[in-house]
């Protein structure tokens, strides 16, 4: 599968659910999506055990070691795609936005979020296209990097581009 190929298969749906997923992952995309239990990437777009790789932060925030775990699952785990998943109502956009400190590690993802979320959604985008592995496997056309924004109210995922 290319990475334009996974692109397609995320908006539509993952269709062929892994039976074997106790043999190993081989993921055709990874998720890089908020904390929030509102918003399972596998629910979202109908994919079963194997089909995604998740890493799950409060403001879908890529630290250091997100983007680790990003690396590994476009590098050895052979995803082609990596979508950032934010989507409105997010708690952690809302308190940046009204400027909110919520104390103790809270604060850390307070630093880190936009206050406004598909501005948060590219900024995030932004840093794992700083990566130097994510980099080097989006030009060499092996992986592309996407953003999208889940409306909790509507059901439907808006596709960045």
């Amino acid at each position: 599968m290319n990475s334009g190929r996974a692109l397609e298969r995320l908006k539509e749906g993952c269709k062929d659910k892994r039976t074997a997923a106790a043999e190993g992952q081989w993921p055709f995309a990874a998720v890089l999506g908020c904390s929030d239990s509102r918003v399972p990437p596998e629910l979202l777009f109908g994919c079963g055990p194997g089909d995604l790789f998740v890493v799950r932060t409060g403001g879908n925030i890529a630290d250091a070691v997100a983007v680790g775990s990003l690396e590994f699952a476009a590098k050895h785990l052979g995803a082609k795609l990596i979508l950032v998943l934010g989507h409105t109502h997010c708690g952690a956009v809302n308190a940046k936005a009204a400027g909110e400190k919520l104390g103790s590690y809270m604060d850390a993802v307070m630093d880190a979020v936009l206050p406004d979320v598909e501005a948060n959604v590219r900024n995030t985008v932004g840093v794992l296209q700083k990566s130097p592995v994510l980099a080097a496997l989006e030009r060499d056309g092996v992986l592309q990097i996407h953003g999208a924004v889940y409306d909790l109210e509507t059901g439907t995922v808006d596709f960045l581009s």
